[in-house]
C-alpha cells in the first residue's frame, strides 16, 4: 500500500466497520492516511451505534511490515489498530487514539523498530498476543505505555521477549503486567504468564508489576529505581544522573559505574548491606555542579575526579577538613565522609583561597 501523491486517506465511518481490513497478505504498508472521521462514543462501554477499529488484522492474516503511514481515531470505545494475525515488522507510521487504545495486539508481532504510538487518555499498547521485541520508535500514552494481559482463559500470552531500544513512557504506567485470570477471575494462571525483559531503551514511568507475572531487567535507562528482585543478577550498581527524562541505569559492576559517573551523580553498591554502606559526597564549591554521591561499602576505594574547568580559579585539591586528595588520588572510603573543593581566586598580584 502506497500513497504516491501524498493526500490519499481512507475513511470508514460506518459501524462496524475498518478503513482497512485485511484477511489475506500486505506485503508493506509504505504511506496514506487510515481513519475514522465520524465515531459516537464517547466513554469505553458503548459504541453509542458508530464506533470500530479503523485497521483491523484478522486471524491468519499477515501484514509483513509497517514502514509508514498515519493511523488515527477520534473514538473512546473502540482501539484504533487491532492485530489478530502476523505482523513481521512496524518500523515506522504514526498510531494515534488519544480516547481510547492505540495498538491492541491478540496476535504476534515480531518486531517493533519504529513508529511513534501516542494515547492520551488510555494504554498505548496492550499485548494479551507476542511481541518479539522492540528496538526502537517511540510509544507515549497520557496513562500506560505498554500493558501486558496474559490469560489461560482467553489463551493469552501477553509478553513482549525483549525491549532493547525506544522511548516508553506512561504518566500512569510506562510499563504494568497483569495476569488477567488473578485480577479478574481469582484464579492465577498456570499456563500462560505476562512478562516482559528489559535490555536497553528509555523508560519513563512506573513499572507496575502483579500477581503471577514477570519483569526482568539487565540494561536501560529510567525515569525511577528500579527494585533489586527486578534486576539481573550481573547487575551489581546504579547509577543515577544529576539530570535527564532517565537518570537510573545499572551496571554490572562498580568500576564501570564509577568510570561512567559524571559530576553531579549518584552511585550506588546493590550489594553493600546496611551495616557496610558508607557515603562519600564530593561538594564542587564552584556555584554550578551538583554533588556527587557514593553509597558504597566501606572499604571501597575511589578515585577522585577532577572538577571541570572554574574561569578565575585554580583547583588545589579535595580537602577533608584536615587533609588535601590531589585530583586522580586514590580515597579509601571506611566511613561516611564530606571532600569539598577547594579553590583558589587568582588575580592580579594576589590569590585567595575558597
Amino acid at each position: 500500500i502506497l500513497d504516491s501523491v501524498g493526500t490519499g486517506v481512507v475513511d470508514n465511518v460506518s459501524h462496524g466497520r475498518a478503513a482497512l481490513y485485511n484477511a489475506g497478505t500486505i506485503v508493506e504498508i509504505k504511506g496514506g492516511k487510515f481513519t475514522r472521521s465520524v465515531d459516537n462514543s464517547t466513554d469505553a462501554t458503548s459504541a453509542k451505534g458508530n464506533s470500530w477499529y479503523v485497521v483491523y488484522n484478522a486471524e491468519n492474516a499477515t501484514i509483513n511490515r509497517i514502514s509508514d503511514g498515519e493511523f488515527l481515531a477520534i473514538g473512546e470505545f473502540s482501539s484504533l489498530f487491532c492485530n489478530c494475525g502476523l505482523i513481521n515488522e512496524i518500523s515506522g507510521g504514526t498510531f494515534t487514539q488519544n480516547g481510547f487504545i492505540a495498538f491492541k495486539n491478540e496476535g504476534t508481532v515480531n518486531k517493533i523498530s519504529g513508529g511513534t504510538f501516542s494515547s492520551e487518555d488510555e494504554s498505548c499498547i496492550q499485548n494479551w498476543g507476542s511481541i518479539g521485541e522492540i528496538t526502537g520508535g517511540t510509544i507515549t500514552a497520557g496513562s500506560i505505555g505498554i500493558w501486558n494481559f496474559s490469560s489461560d482463559k482467553y489463551n493469552s500470552v501477553g509478553k513482549v521477549g525483549q525491549i532493547s531500544g525506544g522511548n516508553i513512557s506512561g504518566s500512569t504506567a510506562a510499563i504494568r503486567l497483569n495476569d488477567y485470570d488473578t485480577t479478574y477471575l481469582n484464579k492465577p494462571s498456570t499456563i500462560n504468564k505476562a512478562s516482559v525483559a528489559v535490555s536497553g531503551g528509555n523508560i519513563s514511568g512506573n513499572l507496575q508489576v502483579n500477581a503471577n507475572t514477570e519483569l526482568s531487567v539487565s540494561g536501560g535507562s529510567f525515569s525511577q529505581s528500579v527494585e533489586r528482585k527486578y534486576l539481573d543478577q550481573s547487575l551489581n550498581a546504579e547509577l543515577k544522573r544529576a539530570s535527564g527524562e532517565t537518570p537510573y541505569s545499572y551496571y554490572t559492576s562498580m568500576n564501570d559505574a564509577l568510570a561512567a559517573a559524571k559530576p553531579g551523580d549518584t552511585v550506588t553498591d546493590l550489594n553493600a548491606t546496611t551495616g557496610s554502606k558508607v557515603t562519600l559526597t564530593l561538594k564542587y564549591n564552584d556555584g554550578a555542579t551538583a554533588d556527587t554521591t557514593y553509597n558504597v561499602a566501606s572499604g571501597t576505594t575511589i578515585t577522585l575526579p577532577t572538577p571541570a574547568h572554574r574561569s578565575g580559579y585554580t583547583f588545589n585539591g579535595w580537602y577533608d577538613g584536615s587533609k588535601f586528595y590531589a585530583a586522580g588520588a586514590s580515597y579509601k572510603v571506611s566511613a561516611t565522609a564530606t571532600l569539598n573543593a577547594s579553590w583558589s581566586y587568582i588575580s592580579s598580584g594576589s590569590s585567595s583561597y575558597d
